[in-house]
């Protein structure tokens, strides 16, 4: 396995969380699985932010992830149980502190 390709996990996991979280129906519609995925990715960005790579940080506070984040916090899904809602805008406030 000796691949010269380069991966930016950061980025993917951005995009892919901007695209997940495009508008309040999106998030709104989230099963357990996604709003598991959706934690776990916000876990790691969060680690990113915090961590040493000015570069993560910098792709992360360019990005459009504010209107992201902003909607996790301002949407209840009604599929989720209250404990994973909790969750879930907790951690988008902790990202949005990050963020600061």
């Amino acid at each position: 396995l000796h691949s010269s390709t380069q991966v930016n996990l950061i980025k993917l996991c951005v995009d892919y969380l901007i695209l997940l979280c495009d508008s309040t129906s999106n998030v709104n519609r989230f099963s357990t699985l996604e709003g598991s995925l959706l934690s776990q990715m916000l876990e790691l960005l969060i680690e990113s932010m915090q961590g040493p790579c000015r570069g993560n940080q910098e792709l992360i506070i360019k990005s459009e992830i504010v209107s992201s984040l902003n909607l996790i916090i301002d949407t209840k899904n009604e599929k989720e149980n209250e404990v994973d809602n909790i969750n879930s805008k907790n951690l988008g406030i902790k990202s949005l502190s990050c963020i600061l």
